[in-house]
């Protein structure tokens, strides 16, 4: 969701929603470091794949106005992906099972390839909190962390 102005800062809130009920799970402010683009963005729950376009937005506008109140139906933009479309994000045979977050952190991640020339790094790949925010920092690090000593730094 983009909008005109931070109306979460305004309220003293960091824009940030962790919810076990939703539709929204995981919500953040993704305003760009030049201050003049102000944006909400995150996950909505797989449940909600059974749900039309429209029905997601009714459901995540009810959710935003119940955290933030009546300005945050006041959005410039809508933008969603949904994953559960996308040909290469899952499979035919997870249609009625999508479950988030399976067999995040698997040992063959960790491993460098090509020589220690290529380390795969991101929220799956990640043994702590994998397919969070928390667990694509804790990837990155260990990846860094992984170079500085084959660099000896």
């Amino acid at each position: 969701l983009t909008y005109k102005k931070p109306l979460w800062r305004a309220q003293g809130k960091s824009g940030t929603i962790f919810s076990n009920i939703g539709p929204l799970t995981e919500f953040y402010d993704q305003s760009n470091v030049e201050n003049n683009s102000f944006a909400l963005v995150g996950f909505a729950s797989g449940s909600c794949a059974r749900f039309t376009k429209e029905q997601r937005i009714e459901k995540i506008e009810a959710q935003l106005k119940m955290v933030f109140g009546d300005d945050a139906l006041h959005y410039e933009a809508y933008h969603e992906t949904a994953w559960f479309n996308e040909e290469f994000t899952k499979s035919d045979m997870q249609a009625d099972h999508l479950f988030p977050h399976q067999n995040g952190g698997h040992a063959v991640f960790s491993k460098p390839l090509n020589g220690n020339k290529l380390f795969i790094s991101g929220a799956e790949t990640s043994n702590h909190h994998a397919g969070y925010m928390e667990g694509a920092i804790f990837a990155a690090e260990s990846v860094v962390a992984k170079l500085k000593k084959l660099h000896n730094k």
